[in-house]
């Protein structure tokens, strides 16, 4: 039995379609809880909805609004099944997702959660990368996981299914803020077993509220200090390990850090990429880096269509990496999937 955990705050549309796409799962054994964070909306009213039709749909309210991540932290810690996975409101599933996943825990049983890749889709349909591609499918042992994400990228946990003894761990801590769900995975591969699916199980939105979209400062500081800190804590993993763990995310937010301070610049957020620069220089000391930043925030403020040009650099350099030919047929052969209340899919609006 899976439980598909769906914090939600204000997103009726889009929660309805996260709703579908689990419901259209090859594998028909779990129930979707939906956490809704004191919406005062119609969320209610569109969950009652699809629980008239599928009565694997539940729903529970707060009575207050108790904030985005005390909301994460209240359905994680009501996970009473063998098996569940975490689905943001405005995302989606793959109908195989949990197929291959659950295929992949009997292939690897002493792994304690199964990542798939995830694709980051645009609005209007269009893969622009896929997350954790780069990850050779298979069993990653203690803690070479713990290892890979502390120095490249780190799974989402979208495209995620995991066992429940997962949490044994502990739940999300609140002061990491936005990026908790890499201290929680941290904490989970410095200790067990994890693996790796071959195809992608989920679709991560990018549209321009997501901070996937344009990341801002408050993203990773000061909380990553926090996520480092506590690669540090566990007894049970080496000092080596640990320190090797520590100086692959200081080095990841040194690049956020500079990347953020270019963004910044880029969408004309000048006070935030001085504040990010300023973050940066106390961090890294190569002279080199710090004067792009200067030279960028300058050019920006003083030259015409300078915005305008790095804007478009950074967009080209984001989604540049790898061909998507494949992972975008996938997409598109499911219909309806990103569809809003009967809304066109993107072959229909191409046609």
């Amino acid at each position: 039995m899976i439980t598909t955990v769906i914090p939600t705050y204000r997103r009726p549309v889009l929660l309805a379609r996260a709703i579908r796409s689990v419901l259209r799962q090859t594998y028909q054994n779990f129930q979707v809880i939906v956490y809704d964070n004191a919406s005062g909306d119609e969320t209610a009213a569109v969950v009652a909805d699809l629980q008239a039709s599928d009565a694997r749909v539940r729903y529970r309210a707060h009575a207050e609004n108790i904030g985005a991540q005390a909301n994460f932290i209240s359905a994680l810690a009501q996970v009473d099944t063998p098996y569940f996975s975490m689905l943001s409101d405005d995302d989606v599933l793959l109908p195989y997702f949990y197929e291959q996943a659950l295929a992949s825990f009997r292939a690897h049983p002493a792994a304690v959660f199964v990542a798939s890749p995830v694709m980051l889709v645009d609005e209007r349909g269009r893969v622009l990368t896929v997350n954790n591609r780069d990850w050779p499918p298979g069993l990653y042992p203690a803690p070479s996981a713990m290892l890979r994400m502390a120095e490249r990228e780190h799974v989402i946990w979208t495209g995620t299914l995991f066992k429940r003894e997962a949490l044994a761990q502990g739940l999300i801590d609140p002061e990491t803020g936005m990026c908790s769900d890499l201290d929680l995975l941290l904490r989970i591969t410095g200790r067990h077993p994890i693996a790796v699916a071959e195809r992608p199980g989920a679709v991560f939105c990018v549209h321009p509220d997501s901070p996937s979209s344009y990341p801002r400062l408050s993203l990773y500081w000061p909380s990553w200090t926090r996520i480092i800190a506590n690669a540090g804590r566990d007894p049970l993993v080496t000092p080596s390990v640990s320190e090797a763990v520590q100086a692959g995310l200081e080095r990841r937010l040194n690049r956020f850090l500079f990347l953020v301070s270019i963004f910044s610049s880029s969408r004309g957020l000048d006070d935030e990429a001085r504040e990010a620069a300023t973050v940066f220089r106390s961090r890294d000391q190569r002279p080199g880096h710090a004067a792009v930043l200067s030279i960028v925030a300058v050019a920006c403020q003083r030259i015409p269509g300078a915005r305008s040009l790095l804007s478009a650099v950074i967009g080209w350099w984001r989604w540049r990496r790898s061909p998507v030919g494949r992972e975008q047929r996938i997409l598109d052969h499911v219909p309806g999937l990103l569809a809003l209340d009967g809304a066109a899919t993107r072959k229909d609006a191409a046609a």
